[in-house]
């Protein structure tokens, strides 16, 4: 699963939207879940409008599928996608890795 943190999008206009609802759907169709969290504000409402439904039509048990809309932050979503790993049937034998985009000098050096 894919666990996008949102707490530094204060807006998102429709092409944002657009991309990210594409981005969800694929991942959907991919068996993949595409999570929104730490969602506020305008970037909240359009998550739990546009983005929600998706995640919900991609997960299929029920009480997941409940579970979707109580999840807002990261932890409650890797918690969620671990649950549908196991109700798919796929194991996690890989350790979650966290990625940020915020650092403080880039890792990577010219030679």
């Amino acid at each position: 699963g894919i666990v996008l943190s949102a707490s530094a999008i204060p807006f998102m206009d429709t092409t944002a939207i657009h991309s990210l609802a594409a981005l969800s759907k694929t991942c959907a169709d991919r068996g993949t879940l595409f999570c929104m969290a730490n969602t506020f504000g305008q970037t909240g409402r359009i998550a739990a409008d546009q983005l929600e439904p998706i995640l919900e039509d991609a997960v299929k048990d029920p009480f997941l599928k409940s579970q979707v809309r109580n999840c807002s932050s990261v932890d409650d979503f890797i918690l969620l996608i671990r649950k549908y790993r196991e109700t798919i049937g796929q194991s996690i034998s890989h350790r979650l890795v966290r990625a940020s985009t915020v650092q403080t000098k880039s890792i990577y050096k010219p030679r």
